[in-house]
């Protein structure tokens, strides 16, 4: 091997980490009967005994759960940057839920739904539809700021214990799929067997919040929005015209609005509240606007078609349209093929804004793909040492590094990057990708093995760790961790189904 031991040794063995992702996948999710017993007008019950029904734990496991059923419907905005966005963006208005430590993981749908919801355990999803229906950044927040609020005051298990539900432990598949479906507007019979044994409409009606809770989420949710320094008026504004417009043109009602009624008296209500919180001009930020250009991009069936709409928009002087317009032609022309078009425009975005990690993956892939693979690589290389560690840049520069034939380089910064973020299944996924590229077999099933464990696929990951042992090219301290990571997955494992006993045991697999 070329590698020495210090590059080869990976972080990602973390108990905590295995046992999580291993628990969830024996987690079974609660089934949620509608509950209208709380009037608009109550404040917050902070003494609320929701953890009697299922805990705040359990509800992470349940979330992470059916976010892995979200990611195998292929809804998931899986777009780095995006992702990034959004999570950075749903953090600030998150740091003022004071909810111990519980994690909140934002996230995209791919969905031109106006449509955000969120999940037991602190994970909400926002439809890209929806992000493209805003008109400035707090009005984003507010929808995220809203879900936010669902989650703190744990409405999910308060509408199960008011129902008087004792029976919790119901067959895991079934109701992810159910949530999923509600989720992501897929048809709950192509779902699966198991969504067979719900009951058609009623297990809509399970997910759905009372009205009561969405009063509650307007008040709390609000009081977020101000306090991350985003304008409160922004919640009722937006609500207002929303169900203005679609009821103007005699549209399909959204679907935020179905699992999340509005009305006039909330829109009131939240309007006072805002006002006395004290409304205030907040512009919204150069990401945003970029990101909603790259979500709306990325919203088009071909490349061809997005440039036809930006071309529209600027009438033959690219030049002369606003930053987050150029960024999107720019965008929308590489999706087309067309990166010698694309190169200039976005050379000229990164010459004036140095600072922008968009502007430096955009630039460095448009001279990549015209064929300026040295000036590519050197405008990665440069945007590292200037943001290490971002995720969206250390990913696309990986892909880059691969694309150019420099697989150990790309293997390296990838490996120094799951080493330290929290890391989830799409840098696992690259990282793999990367030494299984450079021929290092022995790590590439390691880490997919990684992969599997995030999935939970334990069997696969198993398997994985069995290839990764029968490697030729293996080091003794290799053979360690392998063995070390089966003894730690077979305990999560039926008896009946567990590997045999390794070198760790007395009988080495090789």
């Amino acid at each position: 091997m070329r590698r020495t031991g210090s590059k080869d040794v990976v972080k990602m063995t973390r108990p905590s980490l295995l046992r999580s992702s291993l628990v969830a996948v024996l987690a079974t999710l609660l089934m949620l009967p509608p509950a209208w017993a709380q009037s608009r007008d109550a404040l917050p019950d902070i003494g609320y005994s929701a953890g009697t029904v299922v805990s705040a734990s359990e509800e992470q496991k349940i979330g992470r759960m059916i976010m892995r059923q979200l990611r195998s419907s292929g809804d998931l905005v899986t777009d780095p940057e995006l992702a990034e966005y959004l999570q950075a963006l749903g953090s600030q208005l998150s740091l003022h839920a004071h909810e111990g430590n519980l994690s909140f993981t934002f996230f995209g749908i791919d969905n031109p739904e106006l449509n955000a919801f969120a999940l037991p355990g602190g994970f909400i999803g926002v439809h890209t539809g929806l992000l493209l229906a805003t008109q400035n950044e707090s009005e984003l927040a507010a929808v995220l700021g809203h879900e936010v609020a669902h989650v703190s005051q744990r409405h999910l298990a308060r509408s199960a214990e008011a129902a008087g539900q004792n029976g919790i432990l119901v067959t895991a598949a079934m109701v992810a799929a159910i949530l999923v479906g509600a989720a992501t507007g897929v048809d709950g019979n192509a779902l699966g067997a198991a969504v067979a044994v719900a009951q058609g409409s009623a297990a809509q009606s399970r997910i759905n919040f009372t009205r009561a809770n969405e009063y509650e989420a307007d008040r709390v949710g609000i009081r977020f929005l101000a306090d991350a320094g985003f304008d409160p008026l922004a919640m009722p504004s937006f609500f207002e015209t929303m169900s203005r417009e679609s009821g103007a043109a005699g549209s399909q009602v959204p679907e935020f609005f179905r699992t999340h009624p509005v009305t006039s008296n909330r829109i009131a209500e939240s309007r006072e509240r805002a006002l006395q919180l004290g409304p205030k001009r907040v512009p919204s930020s150069m990401q945003y606007f970029i990101m909603r250009e790259r979500a709306r991009v990325l919203s088009f069936e071909s490349g061809v078609a997005a440039v036809r709409r930006f071309e529209a928009l600027i009438d033959g002087h690219p030049d002369e349209a606003s930053t987050p317009t150029q960024y999107g032609y720019a965008l929308a022309l590489m999706r087309a093929g067309s990166a010698d078009l694309a190169r200039p425009i976005a050379d000229r975005l990164l010459a004036g804004d140095e600072q922008r990690v968009a502007f430096h993956i955009l630039a460095a892939q448009a001279n990549l793909a015209s064929g300026n693979g040295a000036r590519g690589i050197g405008l990665f290389e440069q945007a590292h040492r200037l943001f290490p560690r971002n995720t969206p840049l250390t990913m696309a520069y990986s892909n880059a590094l691969m694309e150019v034939g420099d697989a150990e380089k790309a293997h390296e910064i990838m490996l120094d990057l799951v080493n330290n973020i929290p890391y989830d299944e799409d840098q696992i996924r690259l990282l793999a990708l990367a030494a299984a590229t450079e021929g290092d077999d022995a790590n590439a099933h390691y880490y997919r093995s990684e992969f599997h464990v995030l999935r939970g696929e334990l069997f696969m990951a198993v398997d994985q760790l069995r290839l990764a042992l029968a490697s030729p090219r293996i080091h003794d301290y290799q053979i360690a961790r392998a063995e070390a990571r089966l003894e730690q997955i077979r305990k999560y494992l039926p008896k009946s189904r567990r590997p045999r006993p390794t070198a760790a045991s007395g009988g080495r697999q090789r």
